[in-house]
């Protein structure tokens, strides 16, 4: 859709901005198959002269082109309308209000009905209190807010009412950059955005303290993924906003009796490799029919796909995808003994309780999927729908963990006697109603794709 609109952005003279969307409902097969219908709020400005255009009116009609006529014109038109009023707004005091309205109930056959339109005079635009302003920046991907309001990423440039307003240009990793600006006359902004220096972490011995806010300390390495604790707590576990799915309902309230240690990170296919070269073992997809890729809402198997080769170009740093259940659970057991402490995939509860962090929001930072940060499908990352990402690409949560949304969905632990197991976290070629920290994928233990990988958690 994007690649379609774009060519015509300039010959719709609009410029749109979304002030708000939530998703009224969606659904989701279980198979990757989802519909979402949003209801979306937004600002558009837009000149006399592209409102002519739109409805089928001679520019002479328009105040652009000089007096606007202030009777009845009747065009052909190529489409019917029912009874309406439409009213397009530059600013509080500068409208533009034009009233459609049928002049027979019969029905349309040859799509040349000729209906009486009348356009109401429309103020001087050269009159108007609005100012240009564009706005610059020194990065890519941030996103500028007006008054308190998102107008999008840079460059942008917008009209606003003269006076005062509080300017803000945000990037995950950058310091904001913030300025009240008394707007008189065109004028660019350009920013400039500071890097934030990278965190310095410490190995500490992690302490719980019940009667604070939950902290999630480093405490150690093991071979390259970083080790964190995470503290012990009572959570909302399913659908607490009401977007999710069947399966995540009711919303139940669940305590972690005491802390445990996760995996920062999805294990990497250079640990993987590691394992492997270590004791020769062979996954299944290298043993029999290979793995899975997502096409059409389905997964397509590909006999010549396995972790080495997923079907897209990776580094050691990349998830190991294209694993199951059981290749998941082998190389937990090579770990703990390996390093002698017990290590296992984490339970549906441990899992979300961490992919939360203390949240109660759809994603670790708010209800919005935002751009830039996470790798979801369409969720405006540079592998968004190409590929996974190396892990740690973007920001972790509260408790230190990278990548819980989307990236590569992970395998959780499964029940003694339960026969499917479940995927959490969404994954770079999904939705983000899929990468929700709720939502959750039901599969058979035996199943591989090029989207799957996992992280471990290790016992106290």
């Amino acid at each position: 859709e994007e690649r379609l609109v774009e060519p015509k952005r300039n010959l719709a003279g609009a410029q749109v901005k979304i002030l708000s969307s939530h998703v009224v409902n969606s659904a989701f097969s279980g198979q990757g198959n989802y519909n979402v219908n949003l209801s979306v709020t937004m600002r558009g400005d837009v000149n006399s002269s592209r409102l002519c255009s739109l409805l089928n009116l001679d520019n002479r009609f328009c105040a652009d082109y000089g007096s606007p006529l202030a009777g009845n014109y009747q065009p052909n038109y190529t489409t019917t309308y029912s009874d309406s009023q439409l009213t397009f707004s530059d600013s509080q005091d500068n409208s533009q209000v034009v009233s459609v309205s049928r002049m027979s109930e019969q029905p349309v056959s040859d799509y040349s009905v000729k209906k009486p339109v009348r356009v109401e005079p429309l103020p001087d635009l050269k009159k108007s209190k609005m100012v240009e302003l564009t706005l610059r920046s020194n990065v890519y991907d941030d996103e500028v807010f007006i008054d308190g309001v998102s107008f999008g990423s840079t460059k942008l440039t917008t009209s606003l009412p003269r006076g005062f307003h509080d300017i803000e240009i945000r990037k995950r990793g950058y310091k904001s950059y913030k300025a009240r600006l008394d707007l008189r006359k065109a004028q660019t902004i350009n920013a400039k955005l500071v890097k934030e220096p990278e965190p310095i972490v410490a190995a500490v011995v992690a302490t719980e303290q019940p009667t604070a806010a939950p902290v999630a300390s480093i405490v150690n390495k093991t071979n390259t993924a970083s080790i964190v604790v995470i503290p012990a707590g009572t959570f909302k576990m399913g659908d607490i906003n009401g977007n999710g799915l069947a399966n995540e309902r009711p919303v139940v309230e669940k305590t972690i009796a005491n802390s445990f240690a996760m995996q920062s990170k999805e294990v990497s296919v250079g640990e993987y490799e590691q394992f492997v070269a270590n004791t020769g073992y062979k996954t299944e997809a290298e043993k029999n029919r290979g793995c899975a890729y997502y096409l059409n809402g389905e997964p397509v198997w590909e006999a010549t796909l396995n972790w080495r080769n997923p079907g897209f170009e990776q580094d050691s740093d990349f998830p190991a995808v294209c694993l199951t259940y059981n290749d998941a659970k082998a190389y937990a057991d090579w770990l703990s003994g390996q390093t002698g402490q017990l290590f296992r995939l984490p339970n549906e509860v441990e899992w979300e309780y961490a992919a939360r962090a203390g949240k109660e929001t759809e994603y670790p930072w708010g209800n919005e999927i935002g751009k830039n940060l996470a790798n979801c499908g369409w969720c405006g990352s540079e592998w968004s729908n190409k590929s996974a990402a190396p892990t740690g690409s973007f920001s972790p949560n509260a408790f230190g963990l990278y990548d819980t949304v989307g990236n590569v969905w992970e395998w959780t632990n499964k029940k003694p006697g339960q026969s499917d197991v479940t995927v959490r976290g969404g994954a770079w070629n999904f939705a983000p109603s899929l990468a929700r920290v709720s939502t959750r994928l039901i599969l058979a233990p035996d199943f591989r794709a090029n989207y799957i990988g996992f992280r471990l958690v290790r016992e106290r």
